[in-house]
C-alpha cells in the first residue's frame, strides 16, 4: 500500500476521533463517543508508519 494513502487514512481516523472528542463535550452520555475515539486514536497510531 502506497505510503501517502496509509498517512491519509492515519490523518482520517485521527480527525474523525477529535470530532467524537468534541460531540462528547456535548452529549450528556460520553461513554460510547470516547470509546469509539479511543479506538480509533489506537487505530491509528497502530497504521501510523513513522511510529
Amino acid at each position: 500500500m502506497d505510503v501517502d494513502k496509509i498517512d491519509e487514512a492515519v490523518e482520517t481516523m485521527r480527525g474523525a476521533a477529535q470530532a467524537l472528542v468534541l460531540m462528547a463535550e456535548h452529549n450528556s452520555d460520553t461513554e460510547p463517543c470516547l470509546t469509539l475515539a479511543s479506538a480509533l486514536f489506537r487505530a491509528a497510531d497502530l497504521a501510523d508508519p513513522r511510529k
